[in-house]
């Protein structure tokens, strides 16, 4: 792992804000906001296979990939479960930050050379006291991210095709490959896997192109099977 101070590296910032402004985040603000306070920004290179967050080691910051690919895991009896992949421009570390806990909630490690830079909570908790529109914003981004975690835990909980489908397809922000070999690896018959994918389509959450499946609407209404009833 290498520290760079913020100042040393103003591409990756530059890619950090745009990323926070794609994710609904006012990464603008954020970018103004850093013309007149770096304190507890900085960028943090990683190797491959290197421990990014552990349970016990970690950052209380933001963090948000500007190069190369993180994982996120969990460890359960018998194994590891992989939360979900982290490419450039997702964000990470929410629990890490306003709470009182001691530890992380799961552990992150670099599948290959990567770098992220961290907004630290000092630094945030300035940003939002200045700048109530970007607390508002991050506040529309931890409820969405707790709809999604509980349409998730509804997903294990009652699985079918439909969820599974949207589930991967989210997760892995798309698909490219054979049908043959998704629907061999979602446990599922191509017929079965057709049909949802053509709801999907339907529906304008997805569109094909050739061999791969493109995510249009990457939001939690895609896990919900539409035979459900939503009261």
């Amino acid at each position: 792992m290498r520290y760079l101070a913020v100042t040393a590296d103003y591409d990756a910032l530059e890619c950090a804000c745009r990323s926070l402004e794609e994710v609904g985040l006012c990464g603008n603000l954020f970018k103004e906001y850093l013309e007149i306070n770096t304190d507890g920004v900085f960028v943090e290179d990683y190797e491959k296979d290197e421990s990014v967050y552990t349970r016990k080691q970690y950052h209380k910051a933001l963090g948000v990939v500007v190069a190369g690919e993180l994982t996120s895991h969990k460890k359960i009896a018998g194994g590891d479960l992989v939360l979900r992949p982290l490419k450039v421009g997702d964000v990470f570390g929410v629990a890490a930050i306003f709470g009182q806990s001691e530890s992380y909630v799961s552990e992150v490690w670099a599948l290959s050379n990567a770098k992220v830079v961290y907004f630290g909570e000092d630094f945030l908790e300035k940003l939002f006291c200045r700048s109530p529109l970007c607390a508002i914003s991050y506040i529309r981004f931890l409820s969405k991210k707790i709809r999604y975690l509980n349409a998730k835990l509804d997903g294990f909980a009652s699985p079918n095709a439909y969820s599974k489908l949207a589930l991967f397809l989210l997760e892995n922000k798309g698909y490219s490959g054979s049908m043959t070999s998704l629907a061999e690896l979602l446990g599922m018959s191509r017929m079965t896997l057709y049909r949802n994918l053509d709801i999907l389509l339907e529906d304008g959450m997805i569109r094909k192109d050739g061999k791969s499946i493109v995510i249009l609407r990457d939001d939690i209404s895609m896990l919900l099977d539409p035979s459900d009833e939503i009261i």
